[in-house]
């Protein structure tokens, strides 16, 4: 080693600036180690999730629902199906299990799990295993397959006794709707997590002979350091920047990764849940359209009739859909405007006279002539008021009635609107104005008719709220009063 090496080395200040150097090279590392495994980790969690719901969604689509509730009926007792050909029923479900499974390409069975009749466990139903396990019980079942039962869902990396587990899950439907099992599918997470940590370790060797390298480089070039310390302490200053701006954007590409994920989940979700019965009822229709008599004029007409009918309700599904995706975008401008209040109430009341009439509905009015001239967007205001009046027009009784107040307030205008009918419950009041809430009994519509009505009042900065006395049911909304 020569003099000028010595003198580098023995600097007590150089020293410092090439541990620190060390040092810097492992926290770096070790970030951006720990965030890309994350960021993969997560990354294969969310597609795995996202392909596993898809596949338990068309395998519940393609189980029928009666059937399996059947064979559950049949068979009461723990291995009364020992052998797969036991039932022709059992047969055929599991065929359509095998095949859905190796068509998946996953490693484990497909089964199907059913409530015990005391509810608190799950037994299992049809396996796509060659060797059934009837009735078996499985009590160290996730709880996310009781919270999420009647929608189905995902369940994120969990342990039991066989391992780390992905989990997706569905529910099956008889004719009725009624749910009556689940189908459930799962993908080990120990085999990624290993090859994953195999990766990294070679990943971190690789780093570490390159910077070896550039260490002993560095060593060689920093002879001339001690005339250039100011340069080299901005140059750290420079890397610190360049290191946090690599973190920052690891970050954003990791929100943006789970927001994209987030907007697929729902997009499934959304068209599993809310569009497939008007379509499954359009294509019937249609079939049936097709094999028919051509002759039949009457019931040609009668088919059409039916599914136009569907596609005009599927129509206004996508349209609210739409519509509250937009709102939720955060570019919807108002174009707010001084409005009477009363004149809209009693020209979109009118607009209802005859759906009134057929329902024998009392309409009562109770307008505060004081103070009516609200400020917001009257396309939008006009929107929500529609909004809380089909809703109290489909849930009225049948010769109920409703009533539509407007009162000057302190500050505010308040609009209610309230009906006479099955009271809401508490449950369903912390839900209501959600945007995936949708009420049991609904038979038609995607269920966005409050969702859409709040997002327009929040854009306002206004309220809306529900309250509930005994049998009626009462929607508020508050509107800015204008004051000239």
């Amino acid at each position: 080693m020569d003099n000028v090496s010595k003198n580098l080395l023995g600097n007590r200040r150089i020293r410092r600036i090439m541990i620190l150097v060390l040092l810097a090279f492992f926290f770096i590392i070790a970030i951006l180690s720990f965030l890309f495994y994350k960021f993969s980790l997560n990354n294969f969690i969310q597609s795995e999730l996202m392909k596993l719901r898809g596949v338990s969604n068309s395998i519940a689509l393609q189980i029928d629902g009666d059937q399996h509730e059947q064979l559950m009926l049949k068979y009461s007792f723990k291995d009364d199906i020992s052998k797969n050909e036991t039932d022709s029923n059992y047969w055929q479900m599991h065929k359509l299990l095998q095949i859905n499974h190796d068509a998946n390409m996953l490693k484990s069975p497909v089964y199907t799990l059913v409530k015990s009749l005391e509810n608190n466990y799950y037994e299992f139903g049809v396996t796509s295993y060659n060797t059934p396990y009837f009735r078996h019980k499985y009590s160290s079942f996730p709880t996310s397959l009781f919270d999420k039962y009647n929608t189905g869902g995902t369940i994120e990396p969990y342990k039991d006794e066989f391992g780390t587990w992905l989990s997706a899950f569905s529910p099956i439907k008889n004719s009725q709707g009624k749910n009556i099992a689940i189908v459930m599918v799962d993908e080990k997470l120990e085999n990624f997590l290993k090859v994953s940590r195999i990766q990294l370790l070679e990943a971190l060797a690789i780093a570490v002979t390159l910077f070896s390298v550039m260490y002993f480089f560095l060593l060689f070039i920093l002879r001339g350091i001690l005339k250039r310390e100011n340069d080299d302490k901005i140059l750290l200053q420079e890397s610190n920047k360049v290191n946090e701006g690599m973190k920052i954007q690891l970050q954003n590409a990791n929100s943006q990764l789970e927001h994209i994920n987030e907007m697929r989940k729902e997009m499934i979700a959304n068209i599993s849940h809310d569009l497939r019965t008007p379509l499954s009822t359009i294509i019937g229709y249609l079939e049936l359209l097709k094999n028919e008599d051509k002759s039949n004029n009457n019931l040609h007409t009668s088919y059409l009739s039916i599914a136009f009918n569907e596609a005009q309700r599927l129509n206004v599904m996508v349209g609210d859909l739409f519509e509250l995706s937009k709102l939720e975008s955060g570019h919807t401008k108002l174009n707010k405007e001084v409005f009477n209040i009363a004149e809209l109430v009693h020209d979109v009341a009118l607009k209802y006279d005859l759906k009134f009439k057929t329902k024998h509905i009392d309409l009562f009015y109770n307008i505060d002539n004081n103070g009516q001239l609200v400020l917001g967007d009257i396309k939008y205001i006009e929107r929500v008021f529609q909004n809380l009046l089909d809703n109290a027009i489909k849930y009225v009784y049948d010769g109920g009635f409703i009533k539509i107040s407007v009162l000057n307030e302190e500050g505010v205008i308040k609009v209610k609107v309230c009906n006479n009918g099955d009271p809401i419950s508490s449950e369903e009041k912390e839900t209501i104005f959600d945007r995936y809430y949708k009420n049991p009994s609904e038979k038609g519509g995607a269920g966005l008719g409050l969702a859409i009505a709040k997002k327009i009042l929040d854009l306002h900065d206004q309220k809306i709220y529900v309250q509930v006395d005994a049998n009626i049911n009462s929607f508020w909304f508050t509107l800015e009063k204008y004051l000239p």
